[in-house]
């Protein structure tokens, strides 16, 4: 061996033993191993915004129900549900009288009256809360008794949270001016009475006697009176034959002027039913048509049509 290959001889070994000692690691883009997440941490954190989002959304749907919750109470005290009364009202047929009486630390007001041939309307405020009328009596000066026909929550109130108000209907009204008298024994389980003597006037209503029969498969429905009222229409009939069960509809006049139907009732005597349907007021005058538009429970969907001659 020569020189030169001598040193090309021991270079080569210092090469090799230098690499020995220095490793550089060197890996392959495919051999490449990236390390896996820790899975519990992110399933806790996935559970932590779960449960963030959610409680978000539990507030916020609470927040708009409680809204809409309390949107409905005051809509429900603020609009009364008996829209002939409501008519009734905005023309102006309510006797105000906000006289009150107090016995036993409870104070009742009655704030307005409607009087006339159809129905006599008192709106009776208590003072305090959760506090019921559970009966109620009305005669006039002329000692007719009234029939109690209803107790219902009523509108208008401005303190909602310590006065209720009710609406207490009585059916038939006066035919003239009069003083009323309304009575009543117990509110809750708290005896009076409370009693008020109230000077009314009476609105008049316009009857119209129709006595005419018009045949509905195997039903006659006989039409008696049409009445015209401050607060409500009424056409009182009798039925002869089949049952039928009038529970919804409408009548309109010769001018298309729509009568929302508001409710109705039926007595029965000897297979003869003698019933009653309010509607919304309605104008009526003499050679007028009206037509009523009845649905019956046996058939909701197909309506009944009776063109009335107003004579």
């Amino acid at each position: 061996m020569d020189f030169k290959d001598n040193i090309e001889s021991k270079l080569d070994k210092n090469l090799k033993s230098i690499n020995n000692k220095i490793s550089i690691p060197f890996y392959s883009i495919n051999t490449v191993v990236l390390a896996k997440p820790d899975n519990s941490v992110k399933s806790l954190f996935q559970k932590k915004r779960f449960l963030l989002i959610t409680i978000f959304f539990a507030i916020v749907l609470t927040t708009v129900g409680v809204y809409a919750y309390n949107k409905f109470l005051y809509d429900s005290k603020s609009l009364p549900k008996d829209s002939g009364l409501k008519q009734a009202e905005e023309n102006g047929s309510i006797n105000y009288s906000n006289y009150s009486v107090t016995v036993n630390g409870i104070t009742v007001t009655v704030s307005g009256v409607v009087s006339d041939t159809i129905r006599t309307v008192l709106y009776v405020d208590v003072k305090g809360r959760n506090l019921d009328i559970n009966d109620a009596s009305l005669i006039d000066s002329s000692n007719t008794q009234y029939k109690l026909d209803g107790i219902s929550n009523g509108y208008n109130i401005q303190d909602t949270k310590s006065t209720s108000r009710k609406v207490i209907e009585f059916t038939g009204g006066a035919q003239n001016d009069t003083t009323i008298e309304l009575k009543i024994e117990k509110i809750s389980n708290i005896w009076g009475p409370w009693i008020f003597r109230l000077p009314i006037k009476v609105i008049q209503a316009k009857d119209f006697v129709i006595n005419k029969d018009f045949t509905i498969g195997n039903t006659t429905i006989k039409i008696k009176k049409i009445t015209c009222a401050a607060s409500a229409l009424k056409i009182d009939y009798i039925l002869n034959g089949e049952f039928l069960n009038i529970c919804d509809g409408y009548v309109s006049n010769s001018s298309l002027t729509k009568s929302n139907f508001l409710r109705g009732g039926l007595v029965s005597i000897d297979n003869i039913y003698e019933g009653s349907t309010l509607f919304t007021p309605l104008t009526l005058e003499n050679n007028d048509l009206l037509k009523w538009i009845i649905y019956t429970s046996y058939n909701s969907k197909k309506p009944i049509e009776i063109i009335i001659p107003i004579r």
